[in-house]
């Protein structure tokens, strides 16, 4: 990555953007590496800003103080109608969503966000009570990009 800035230097117009701060060896280091990548200049946000999509008040309120504990900044939906309004008017960094939902289900929901191209960057990672590697392989394909089953694994969310 060093090599690459360095040579990119020369030919890459740095003005309006942040600088990259990189480990000082991250394969040999004990602790998680702080690195920030930011490529392009955005407004700074302090946390991320996710969308927790849920039908269930209980799970979604679980889930969301959960992400907050975390240091994330939640809003949450209770259906893909009203996720699809909230994503419009805000600019979330990630969607968790729920495949099974009244008005607008999670396949429905995931679909319409990858069809738009001003909302397709966003990533998602879908939820579900369902065990299936099927609906896992198809969200994937649809451009999801993970899936997490319920009851959620501390670890992995």
């Amino acid at each position: 990555a060093r090599n690459l800035l360095a040579f990119s230097k020369d030919s890459i117009p740095w003005s309006g953007m942040e600088a990259v701060k990189l480990p000082s060896n991250p394969v040999l280091s004990n602790a998680a590496p702080s690195w920030e990548v930011s490529m392009f200049s955005s407004p700074k946000r302090d946390r991320s800003f996710l969308l927790v999509v849920e039908d269930n008040e209980a799970s979604r309120d679980m889930l969301c103080r959960r992400l907050e504990r975390q240091g994330h900044q939640v809003a949450a939906a209770e259906n893909g109608r009203q996720a699809m309004e909230m994503v419009r008017a805000n600019s979330f960094d990630l969607i968790l969503l729920d495949f099974m939902m009244p008005d607008g289900n999670g396949y429905q929901v995931l679909e319409q966000l990858k069809s738009d191209d001003s909302l397709r960057y966003i990533p998602v990672i879908m939820l579900s009570a369902l065990d299936e590697v099927d609906s896992a392989v198809k969200c994937i394909e649809m451009g999801a990009e993970d899936y997490l089953s319920k009851p959620f694994n501390p670890i992995l969310l």
